[in-house]
């Protein structure tokens, strides 16, 4: 796959999906098989590069949603593929229209459910998403799962008994709604507090 940015002129390899999933999520991820940036904003997928002057866009077939162009169906296909919302677990591989009817469905005929922290936050496809018993579900957001040592469970603020993402989103919010010590910080320890209230005397 190659891509062209900017001024820069030739053209030189970069991973699979990366510039379509920076231009769907915001985020680097990796998940389609061919690319062509062009020098401008356009994004182009094709299974061969064709001579870079060549590229006519309004001859392409064109996702005007992404303002993403096509060289043809089948990787136009791929595409839509993975932004389908499909049960992973029905033989009919039934697509639903969004991600909350796809969740009700995983609720009602699996009693399966997804991590909402991880769902709002990771920038992912609904193929990638994991699925969750009630049980499991609970483990995930206490402990982490047993199979991914990088997950260590989401943390929990003490003041107000709402779980974050991770350590940063916690501390984003503690900074943000709770009050910090600043003459602790600058000892080297960071100590919060529910609120400003005055000091008992």
């Amino acid at each position: 796959m190659m891509i062209s940015l900017g001024n820069i002129n030739s053209l030189s390899e970069v991973p699979s999906g990366a510039s379509l999933c920076r231009k769907l999520f915001g985020a680097w991820t990796f998940c389609v098989p061919y690319l062509f940036l062009l020098l401008s904003p356009q994004v182009v997928f094709g299974k061969k590069l064709p001579a870079f002057s060549t590229i006519i866009l309004s001859q392409l077939q064109h996702e005007k949603k992404y303002d993403i162009y096509f060289t043809d169906g089948k990787i136009y296909a791929l595409y839509r593929k993975l932004l389908q919302h499909e049960c992973p677990l029905c033989t009919d591989s039934r697509a639903f229209p969004t991600i909350v009817d796809l969740e009700q469905h995983m609720r009602k005929q699996h009693e399966l459910f997804c991590g909402k922290l991880c769902g709002k936050h990771l920038k992912i496809f609904t193929y990638e998403r994991k699925w969750y018993s009630r049980k499991d579900l609970a483990r995930h957001r206490i402990h982490g799962d047993p199979d991914d040592t990088s997950h260590r469970g989401h943390p929990l603020c003490k003041f107000c008994d709402e779980r974050y993402l991770d350590n940063d989103e916690l501390l984003k919010h503690l900074r943000r709604d709770h009050y910090f010590c600043h003459f602790c910080d600058s000892d080297g320890a960071q100590e919060y507090y529910r609120s400003v209230t005055p000091a008992d005397p």
